[in-house]
């Protein structure tokens, strides 16, 4: 299979992941791009979504610049929605980070732990991308990376302990 093919055949695989809602819910979203980082968001408040978001993006490029460059070649994007129950999600299908509208918008939500949350699923996109996946007798090995991930990037700020907690 050429590459042209094989790429055809990934999105088209990608599209049939995503419900009808979503694909629509996704190209009506507000977009901008952040740092190499494509941000996508259908909420209400999209200027304080994307603002935070690129702030956390801007965060991870000045602190750990081999892991912005990576999480650039691992995510096609960020995409801020209404997700129930968790405050971020990978979705592998379609190469995005999803976060949780609720809490980018939160006032105890800091910059910092939105840029810890991006390089905690842009860890299992990597992981995704060298072939580990999110398999059950996996998940306990593969959050530990991802949360150690998180740990390293708090060591890099000056005032990490809120991102370790």
């Amino acid at each position: 299979m050429d590459p042209s093919s094989r790429d055809c055949a990934q999105r088209q695989s990608a599209r049939s992941d995503l419900s009808v809602m979503e694909r629509i819910l996704l190209r009506l979203s507000s977009t901008r791009s952040a740092d190499g980082v494509l941000i996508a968001t259908d909420a209400g408040e999209t200027g304080a979504v994307l603002e935070r978001v690129g702030a956390a993006i801007a965060l991870i490029k000045a602190r750990d610049p081999l892991r912005h460059r990576r999480m650039t070649r691992d995510l096609d994007r960020v995409w801020v929605r209404l997700l129930p129950g968790v405050s971020g999600s990978y979705r592998h299908s379609i190469r995005t980070c999803q976060l949780d509208t609720r809490f980018v918008l939160a006032e105890t939500t800091s910059v910092a732990v939105i840029a810890a949350t991006i390089l905690h699923e842009a860890t299992h996109a990597r992981l995704m991308a060298c072939g580990f996946d999110y398999a059950e007798g996996r998940r306990q090995r593969i959050e530990a990376i991802c949360l150690r991930r998180e740990i390293a990037f708090a060591r890099t700020l000056p005032d990490g302990r809120e991102v370790r907690e």
